[in-house]
């Protein structure tokens, strides 16, 4: 197969970077996984380690490159792809505007979708009309993503070493933090509080697991903390859906891997909001995928059912 009949897709969130070259059947010939060029503001991006880890795919000089950013950056980050992928037609676009992700959910019969990983946000269409809930960053929003639950349990830790509050067994999570450090000192205080402020976005995200597991063992502050996401969880979704009639929702994201718990809880909690809608969980689903069927789209190929299921089955 010549390079040329290659196209190359790609997902961008705060945590990671996935990648997909393919041909114009569907067919994956080679995947990976970089670091996440999303930030959360319009910063300077470094490119340096992404330049060494995207030589592979450099190399197959792909007819097009298409990548769905979770982050205010596209212009930048496209830019770097234009002088990376010189002979392709390279397209950067904001994921959280729906296009992408609306056009995949439609497959499966969704009007509407949640995506939460590290970040969360939702999208839908009412009367018509694109509509959005969520997507405000680590601060005011994510509360049913990766990072709103880490954050949360750290909140919680270190309230509980104020004896404001109980953390259970998601003080193991932490306890590396106050290594060789005397919390009710002063200084011991301002170094914890030093070392807290220094965890990444990414790291609190990467807890969700951990805090799942917990809950699945009965700890009453993880399970709080998960219960509190799968409301979250179902009221974007009901926001971004019609407040009567039918419908579907696409779930998708690293959140929604978190054991069949959660989902249950996710289902339960709509459906208090939004009894005729429910939710779509494709486990094999991936962002990397949609941004393949929204890559052949645009390039003018028909998405037969049989290309559609050949990309949806694919492992990445």
């Amino acid at each position: 197969m010549e390079s040329s009949e290659l196209y190359l897709a790609a997902d961008s969130g705060g945590t990671k970077t996935d990648w997909a070259a393919f041909d114009r059947t569907g067919k994956v010939i080679l995947n990976g996984r970089t670091e996440g060029l999303a930030g959360l503001n319009h910063a300077p991006v470094s490119f340096t380690q992404f330049e060494l880890q995207t030589v592979k795919f450099a190399a197959l000089k792909p007819k097009a490159v298409y990548l769905s950013l979770g982050g205010p950056n596209t212009g930048e980050v496209e830019g770097f792809l234009r002088k990376r992928f010189p002979e392709s037609r390279v397209r950067v676009e904001r994921e959280a505007d729906g296009n992408m992700i609306l056009f995949a959910a439609s497959f499966r019969g969704c009007r509407a979708a949640v995506m939460a990983g590290t970040g969360s946000t939702a999208m839908g269409e009412i009367g018509g009309r694109r509509v959005y809930a969520g997507g405000w960053g680590p601060a005011y929003g994510d509360d049913g993503a990766g990072g709103g639950i880490g954050f949360r349990a750290l909140r919680s830790y270190l309230r509980s070493l104020d004896s404001l509050e109980s953390c259970g067994r998601i003080a193991d999570l932490f306890r590396h933090l106050a290594l060789g450090l005397d919390p009710r000192t002063f200084a011991g205080r301002m170094e914890l509080k030093s070392r807290a402020n220094a965890m990444t976005r990414r790291e609190l995200a990467a807890l969700a697991p951990a805090l799942a597991e917990l809950a699945e063992q009965g700890d009453a502050s993880a399970k709080a903390l998960l219960e509190h996401a799968a409301l979250e969880n179902a009221r974007l979704a009901a926001a971004v859906t019609p407040p009567s009639g039918s419908g579907k929702i696409l779930g998708c994201g690293g959140i929604f891997r978190l054991g069949a718990s959660f989902l249950r809880r996710c289902e339960a909690h709509l459906r208090e909001l939004r009894p005729e809608q429910e939710w779509v969980w494709l486990p094999d689903f991936s962002p990397v995928k949609a941004a393949m069927l929204f890559l052949l789209h645009g390039e003018g190929f028909e998405i037969t059912a049989d290309l559609r299921e050949r990309i949806l089955r694919e492992t990445l």
